[in-house]
């Protein structure tokens, strides 16, 4: 596939059913797809990428029934193993996971910017 664009690669995400995303700047863009996506972040030196996907995967998913479903796939996906059984498993829960993907990327969505935070946080101690 050749590079594309930004707002081509942003379509392409939006017309996907699940997203298979690699590093930062995608998984953010596929959080504003608003659509199911399996993340691989770039791998770091004692496994903070690990880390990394899972204290973002407790913050997102923290309350959703299938967690450990959308857990398995991600973390075979950093292994690269993604198993069939995983595979399947994550599919049969797949409606599950895009609508409450989409409402939870809704919610970031409507936080504000980090500027704003920053500005909000000296307006206080000032």
């Amino acid at each position: 596939m050749p590079f594309l664009t930004q707002a081509d690669y942003d379509a392409l995400l939006a017309a996907c059913d699940v997203n298979f995303v690699r590093g930062e700047d995608s998984w953010v863009r596929a959080i504003w797809a608003e659509k199911p996506f399996i993340w691989q972040p770039y791998f770091q030196e004692e496994n903070t990428h690990i880390k990394k996907l899972n204290a973002f995967l407790d913050m997102l998913y923290a309350d959703f029934e299938a967690k450990k479903t959308v857990y398995q796939a991600h973390s075979d996906w950093v292994e690269a193993e993604l198993s069939p059984a995983t595979w399947q498993d994550y599919l049969n829960q797949l409606p599950y996971i895009a609508e409450y993907t989409s409402q939870q990327s809704q919610k970031l969505t409507k936080q504000a910017d980090l500027a704003t935070k920053l500005v909000d946080f000296c307006n206080k101690v000032a």
